[in-house]
């Protein structure tokens, strides 16, 4: 859980369902399915990119995409990053 807030973030989501449910569809778009642990696997990679920009948790990060399973894991890592 998110130890800056009472509420789980959604990388908190993405993460127990990584844990509980690996192999289970988590996202589907016309270009790919993904799997929550795969799911999990981007959100880490990119929290990571973000944290070697000096990027923070708690910092604001805008976010320009198109409407894809890439936008959807742009939305966790800024909670994710250290």
């Amino acid at each position: 859980m998110n130890p800056d807030t009472l509420l789980p973030s959604l990388a908190d989501h993405v993460f127990a369902h990584a844990e509980s449910f690996p192999g289970r569809v988590a996202m589907t778009s016309e270009f790919e399915s993904l799997t929550y642990a795969e799911l999990a696997e981007r959100v880490r990679d990119t929290a990571a990119a973000l944290h070697a920009l000096g990027i923070a948790r708690g910092d604001r990060v805008a976010v320009l995409t198109t409407p894809r399973s890439d936008a959807s894991r742009t939305r966790s890592p800024a909670a994710t990053a250290r």
